[in-house]
């Protein structure tokens, strides 16, 4: 702030608010920026797990089944759409 208002001629007010012009510019319209993008995807992933609760999973990916050691549980527990540990119990699959 010092070296600002003695570049500017010792004029405290105009470097006072330059600083502050920047701040906005550098800080707050980000950040409000990423308020209103986070608010999109929080309504995507609200409509997404509708989609999930009315129509269930998608498919896996091909290339899922390819991960070594876990890629075909992952496909099976897509397609059936229940974890192992309730496929083994007396209730069953939450479906």
């Amino acid at each position: 702030m010092r070296l600002l208002t003695r570049v500017l001629g010792g004029r405290e007010t105009l470097a006072a608010s330059l600083l502050t012009t920047v701040w906005i510019l550098l800080v707050a319209l980000p950040l409000v920026w990423l308020g209103f993008n986070l608010a999109d995807h929080v309504r995507d992933a609200t409509a997404f797990i509708r989609d999930v609760q009315v129509d269930g999973l998608p498919d896996a990916p091909a290339w899922v089944a390819g991960i070594p050691f876990v890629g075909e549980r992952l496909v099976g527990w897509s397609a059936t759409g229940c974890w192992p540990a309730a496929r083994r119990s007396a209730a069953g699959c939450w479906s």
